[in-house]
């Protein structure tokens, strides 16, 4: 954003600050609900299309094919990956050493849990293997903006301030500096 203020005829202030625009860019780096959504309609079977009838557009769900597990499933493996997919995780600075051992971890993790649950959480043994590649590919891109403490750095720009002053201006429209008169 780009302010300037017209004091006596001089152009006293100028600030730009990019990263007023750059929040919803933050934002959008940091929010997580699309990546679990499009894991969640996944495993539901389901895709969302927009289509337009005489009222406007709107988002409909369409069947793509039959549900990767049961209600209870869905919704224990969603409450696992929310815990694994939020803003805070991406707060954290991962070598190459510590991403791999993370990724290990989670994988084994969610395997395990699969595994064990699959007849409670009503999973096919054939659905087992693409239901895990669907949120290891999700936790991988996801996880990857630990590395190098990239994430954090990139913060750096998005709330970036630049103020200037241009002294000589407000000297010859008589403005101080700071305010007030003279002393």
């Amino acid at each position: 954003m780009i302010q300037e203020q017209n004091n006596m005829g001089a152009q006293g202030f100028t600030s730009d600050n990019s990263g007023y625009y750059a929040a919803n860019a933050l934002q959008l780096r940091l929010n997580t609900d699309p990546v679990l959504r499009q894991i969640e309609m996944y495993l539901r079977g389901i895709k969302e299309r927009i289509t337009e009838d005489d009222r406007g557009f709107k988002v409909v769900e369409i069947k793509t094919g039959s549900a990767k597990a049961n209600d209870e499933g869905i919704q224990a493996i969603m409450g696992h990956l929310e815990s694994i997919f939020n803003p805070q995780v991406v707060q954290g600075n991962f070598d190459d050493e510590m991403y791999s051992d993370f990724l290990y971890s989670k994988r084994r993790a969610i395997a395990v849990n699969l595994m064990t649950n699959l007849q409670t959480y009503g999973i096919k043994e054939e659905s087992y293997g693409g239901i895990l590649t669907m949120i290891m590919s999700g936790i991988e891109t996801f996880i990857s903006r630990l590395r190098d403490n990239k994430e954090r750095e990139s913060y750096s720009q998005t709330f970036k301030t630049v103020e200037r002053s241009d002294q000589v201006l407000q000297q010859r429209s008589g403005m101080k500096l700071f305010g007030g008169g003279d002393r």
